[in-house]
């Protein structure tokens, strides 16, 4: 295992086919947002959203959508979100037939032009690409982003941080203003690292 300073080097990224056919094999059913693991951090990100409702989200690696159903119901009206992972987008369509969704590579999409969005969401993906530094250079300057990445390993990660400043470090060169906050995540100490700034 490679390390550069605290932030772990693990493994390479897995491809679109992997995610769908693990998604698959997790037989995924329709649940409501709130029972979806990762409900304690879009309930964070949400409360830093404008008041007023005035955001028009693109959703990067979105996943099965779930963030989707919540945005709707805290009466964020413009929405766009996108995933590589085609048994991902089908999930999320059939649960969230009132938004909107693409099957999309991130590296290899037009949605960055061609969406009008002034909020970027991109929560728990950029630990999984080895261009992280490329998906963040696609976003439209001004762009207020919230984003996330963990303090631990899993199959399918490339890097994880083991606090703040690292990933402070790693991106501040993208953002006019960054904030990065901690979220505890599980029983053995693992924490989400939360990325709150404007694109520069």
């Amino acid at each position: 295992m490679e390390q550069s300073g605290t932030i772990k080097m693990t493994g390479k990224e897995k491809d679109a086919r992997w995610y769908s056919e693990k998604f698959r094999g997790n037989a995924h059913k329709p649940e409501h947002y709130t029972a979806f693991r990762y409900y304690f951090l879009f309930a964070a990100l949400v409360t830093r959203l404008a008041p007023d409702g005035d955001e028009s989200v693109l959703d990067i690696g979105c996943g099965p959508g779930h963030l989707a159903g919540l945005l709707r119901d805290v009466g964020v009206t413009r929405y766009c979100g996108f995933d590589f992972s085609e048994a991902r987008i089908e999930f999320a369509k059939s649960t969230y037939p009132d938004r909107e969704f693409h099957v999309a590579d991130i590296f290899e999409t037009d949605l960055f032009e061609t969406v009008d969005y002034n909020t970027v969401v991109c929560t728990e993906v950029l630990e999984h690409i080895e261009r992280d530094h490329e998906v963040l250079s696609k976003i439209k300057p001004g762009t207020r982003f919230l984003g996330s990445v963990p303090s631990y390993d899993s199959a399918a990660h490339v890097r994880y941080f083991t606090n703040k400043s690292d990933v402070e470090d790693r991106y501040r060169e993208h953002f006019a203003r960054l904030r990065i906050d901690s979220l505890p995540h599980g029983v053995k100490g693992e924490r989400i690292y939360v990325i709150d700034g404007i694109i520069m």
